[in-house]
């Protein structure tokens, strides 16, 4: 392990397809082995949506044949990422992408972000490019960020980069934290986003030099109010050398901060990747655990969830006519591991020598469907017993679980009314046909996941 200010440690030069195998040939412990890992994969024209668990590598049926950035709930339950809208041939330019959000336990896919390509005029058209979509640890907000590119034509194209947050049950905006009319040198920016643990605030490269990005803090400061609060890491501009950080990623106790930091000494050029951890309250304490081969560009990061690994995608930068630019080749990736206290880059069980990137990994392993039912509970206790003949019953689901109807059913009474408060909080109201009711209550979130059932029982003397 290598301080910021002390010497950088090179990896020996191998090719790609082989550089995390060749430098272990054993994992470093054996919780990483079983850590699920989901990752992206390229098939032919395709990039598929792949999660390996003790070696087990399978493919996730979202249904879309295209999966960039997948970034995983916290309680591993939803998968979000980015896809591109079909090519429309008299445009001639790349299409629009949308947010979707997959939902593991019942393997369906939800479009929340809707975009479309736009013909202002004849000759302007305005396309719309998500970066990266993370939700909060409860599942209720989702933070993005959002490319817009202005083209004449097919040329002259103009960029320019929002983050934003917004209702993750319908993708309605709440706030627009950052608004960056021109995009940032290196497309940078908001390539990564990872929540604190907390659900207050969340990290992700943002421009903080000019149009150079460092990792920064975005917090909400009062409901629905989200600012920029802190950087915790710092760009160089030697122009035409830049230096900047991408692909920020928050320990599970938010605790520790990750995080690429690349310079690239000119355009066109290959870069220099290395891979930093730090204090994740104030960016202190920047620690260099790895540099790569000049021309090895970032492909994606995460921890392990016992926070003693951290899992990471690297890729060849893709050349065009000679120029190396800011982007991978995603036929020439690798996702590896190393201790996040320093140690040997090693492989992850599994995944080997395939071409992977963009590797995320949640807080908690993945429930099948039978045990992942959340609890219903209702506020005071289960036998109420009351002198009305109308009866109010108010009552809660788990914290990470959005309730989107409540069905009841009574016997000797009748059901009035059902009511969802709000997030996890619902209301029914009863009224009363004999001395004794008996009420089964159990809520349903948006995506048909049926809470546990709870059994009330009204007495009226």
């Amino acid at each position: 392990m290598t301080s910021l200010s002390g010497d950088l440690h090179p990896l020996i030069n191998l090719s790609m397809k082989h550089l995390i195998l060749a430098l272990s040939v054993a994992l470093a412990s054996t919780s990483l082995a079983h850590s699920q890992v989901v990752y992206s994969r390229t098939s032919g024209n395709s990039i598929l949506l792949f999660q390996v668990e003790n070696g087990n590598v399978v493919q996730l049926p979202t249904g879309f044949n295209e999966h960039n950035f997948p970034i995983v709930s916290r309680d591993s339950r939803f998968i979000v990422f980015s896809t591109p809208d079909p090519v429309i041939p008299a445009l001639q330019v790349p299409p629009s992408s949308d947010v979707i959000i997959y939902d593991r336990v019942f393997n369906n896919s939800r479009r929340v972000i809707n975009n479309n390509t736009v013909v202002q005029n004849p000759a302007t058209v305005l396309s719309s490019r998500p970066l990266s979509a993370a939700l909060s640890p409860n599942n209720r907000i989702l933070a993005f960020g959002m490319e817009f590119t202005t083209r004449q034509g097919t040329a002259n194209p103009s960029s320019g980069r929002n983050l934003i947050i917004a209702n993750a049950a319908n993708g309605v905006q709440i706030d627009t934290p950052r608004l960056s009319p021109l995009a940032d040198s290196t497309g940078s920016e908001f390539v990564g986003l990872s929540w604190d643990p907390s659900g207050t605030s969340f990290v992700t490269p943002m421009q903080v030099n000019g149009l150079l990005t460092g990792i920064v803090r975005i917090a909400e400061v009062a409901p629905g109010d989200w600012q920029y609060v802190g950087h915790l890491s710092t760009p160089v501009n030697n122009f035409p050398a830049v230096t900047v950080q991408m692909y920020p990623a928050l320990s599970p106790s938010g605790a520790g901060l990750a995080y690429f930091d690349v310079h690239f000494p000119g355009v066109g050029s290959a870069v220099t990747t290395r891979l930093i951890v730090a204090d994740a309250a104030t960016g202190n304490g920047a620690t260099v655990l790895a540099t790569f081969n000049s021309g090895i560009y970032p492909a994606g990061l995460a921890w392990s969830r016992d926070g003693t690994h951290l899992i990471f995608g690297v890729a060849q930068q893709l050349q065009l006519f000679g120029n190396f630019l800011t982007s991978i080749d995603p036929n020439n990736a690798g996702v590896g591991a190393i201790p996040s206290s320093g140690g040997n880059i090693v492989s992850v069980n599994g995944i080997g020598d395939a071409d992977a990137f963009f590797p995320s990994v949640p807080d908690v392993a993945f429930l099948p469907r039978d045990t992942a039912r959340p609890s219903l509970k209702v506020k005071g206790k289960r036998k109420i017993v009351t002198r009305r003949s109308n009866v109010v019953i108010k009552g809660r689901v788990n914290d990470n679980f959005t309730v989107a109807r409540v069905l009841a059913k009574a016997g000797g009474a009748k059901v009035r009314k059902t009511r969802v408060i709000g997030g996890n909080r619902f209301k029914v109201v009863l009224k009363m046909r004999r001395s004794r009711a008996v009420v089964r209550l159990n809520a349903i979130d948006r995506a048909g996941l049926k809470s546990k059932k709870q059994t009330i029982r009204v007495v009226r003397p």
